[in-house]
């Protein structure tokens, strides 16, 4: 049989800087006791460990010494999120809060990123048949959901018959078929390239707990990830906190007992809660991370990462339905100056939606919109355009960039107001088509051809609402190309396309800037994820 390794993660749904979305951490007021989470507690700032996180699950003496016995620091975190998760289905929800914590409490086949080897999770191996249209996913024995039910390979075929549309995937999917209690094959209609990474980051629920549920399934998650739902301590408007999963199949890589996330919606209040010490874990933003990092208190770690911040276009409505008048913001504003002020330099001024060098396949349009804002006045003036309306977007979303938009538009006479929404509310927005622009951002890691998200007619972030069966169309040929360098040509034609469309404005590239307790570390975090089960405190006497 062939075996085919290939890479890519599809991690989120929304913007952490620039749209308000919430970082994929979190923390509030915690005590300071192990495993007593408290949103109002007192925490403590130490210097850095000497340790540098290294950490094992179980306290550790030498047999037959009087060295102490070594355990860790503390067995709870504090997290925040930036807006609160909208339901904590892993196959509905529609922001990064939610899909931070559903990460938690649900695994998947495999764990595909950028920076580590291809893991197993709830499958060991798979195999492909020569034709290369049946894969064969062998599951991994005696895993349990956190309800204590056994998980079988119908669970694996209930989860993918939930999930959304895609034309891509669903052009070349036929069907899903359990052929015993630890086998699945997933049976293709023509040969794909990117198949395994396409399904391999699919959330795995439990059948029976969804149906039994019912409309309460957002919020009663039953996975078979390392932690679950404590029921006793949830508000998900206010605060989650996650326990152990007795259940879980890998207990010895986990050190956590417990970990509360926070909502805290505004920047500032964030950062004060974590140089306090009552968050301890934070994703900076970019006006504080000079100052966390010269302070040396922290652990830290940043990189660059498949997270784009952008202005969708909603092009059914005035003025956005015409393309002159997509093309003239395009070049009216200076995402130059955005990312220099706004972003404090850690960015990139982003000229498409994928970042080249970050995502495979991906390039810059052959003729990219830069900041022109003769060209931008005399597009709008040909349009007939003085005031493009409003602009949504979310408290909480650095002021200056705003600003700047503004003030960019204001130079060519052009008028745009700002209308603030609660996180909820923009996103069902987005979603019904009542908007006319917003903010929003996409944060996906290795391949193009996840962008289907974005630009396909059954994409689920295709808010722009513009529909091109040609676009559809080279993604699913892009999708059955098997030649790397073919496939990459017909990105580039996809994305000289979509550029002349101008569905979208994109503003930056996002580099991520995680920093942590002085005494604690994640495993691995260089590749982007944040995983509670990769999170060890140092071992302390």
């Amino acid at each position: 049989m062939k075996k085919i390794v290939a890479i890519i993660i599809a991690v989120a749904l929304s913007l952490c800087l620039f749209a308000g979305c919430a970082s994929e951490n979190g923390g509030e007021p915690a005590s300071g006791t192990a495993g007593e989470p408290s949103p109002t507690g007192q925490g403590t700032t130490t210097a850095a460990s000497p340790t540098g996180g290294n950490a094992v699950t179980s306290p550790s003496q030498p047999e037959g010494t009087d060295d102490p016995v070594l355990t860790p620091y503390r067995s709870h975190v504090n997290l925040i999120l930036s807006q609160p998760p909208d339901k904590l289905d892993p196959h509905l929800y529609d922001n990064l809060a939610a899909g931070s914590v559903c990460g938690q409490i649900f695994d998947q086949l495999f764990l595909i990123s950028a920076t580590r080897d291809e893991e197993p999770r709830l499958a060991l191996n798979y195999d492909v048949s020569a034709d290369g249209l049946t894969y064969t996913y062998h599951l991994r024995p005696g895993v349990f959901f956190s309800d204590g039910s056994p998980f079988t390979a119908n669970d694996v075929v209930f989860s993918f018959g939930r999930m959304r549309p895609d034309t891509v995937r669903d052009a070349i999917l036929r069907e899903v078929i359990a052929t015993d209690d630890l086998t699945v094959e997933f049976r293709l209609n023509s040969v794909s390239a990117t198949f395994h990474s396409r399904i391999s980051a699919v959330l795995i629920a439990s059948e029976s707990a969804v149906t039994a549920a019912g409309d309460q399934a957002a919020v009663s998650p039953i996975g078979t990830g390392p932690f679950m739902l404590d029921k006793n301590s949830f508000n998900i408007d206010q605060h989650i906190t996650l326990i152990r999963n007795p259940y879980y199949w890998n207990p010895d890589e986990v050190q956590l007992e417990s970990a509360t996330y926070y909502v805290i919606t505004d920047e500032t209040t964030q950062y004060n809660a974590f140089e306090a010490g009552d968050a301890d874990m934070l994703v900076v933003g970019a006006n504080y991370w000079p100052g966390v990092l010269e302070s040396g208190k922290y652990n830290t770690v940043s990189g660059a990462i498949g997270l784009t911040t952008y202005i969708v276009f909603n092009t059914t409505t005035a003025p956005w339905n015409d393309v002159r008048v997509r093309r003239a913001f395009n070049y009216a504003i200076n995402n130059e100056l955005i990312v220099a002020l706004a972003y404090n330099g850690i960015g990139v001024p982003a000229l498409t939606a994928a970042p080249p060098g970050v995502i495979k396949g991906a390039v810059y349009p052959d003729s990219p919109y830069r900041y022109d804002p003769q060209k931008a006045r005399e597009l709008f003036a040909e349009a007939g355009v003085s005031d493009v309306g409003p602009l949504m977007t979310v408290a909480g979303i650095t002021k200056s960039i705003l600003e700047i938009i503004q003030q960019n538009l204001l130079d060519i006479g052009i008028k745009m107001d700002i209308e603030v929404l609660d996180p909820a509310s923009l996103t069902a927005a987005r979603n019904s088509g009542t908007f006319t622009a917003a903010t929003i951002g996409i944060y996906l890691d290795q391949e193009f051809d996840q962008y289907a998200l974005i630009y396909t007619t059954d994409g689920v972030l295709n808010h722009s609402r513009l529909y091109d069966p040609l676009v559809d169309e080279l993604f699913i040929t892009a999708g059955t190309t098997t030649d790397t360098d073919a496939r990459y040509a017909i990105y580039r034609r996809i994305i000289n396309i979509v550029d002349e469309e101008a569905r979208h404005h994109y503003i930056a590239h996002g580099i991520f800037t995680y920093a942590y307790d002085p005494h604690l570390s994640q495993i691995g975090a260089e590749d982007g994820l944040t995983l509670l089960r990769r999170f060890v405190w140092d071992l302390v006497p």
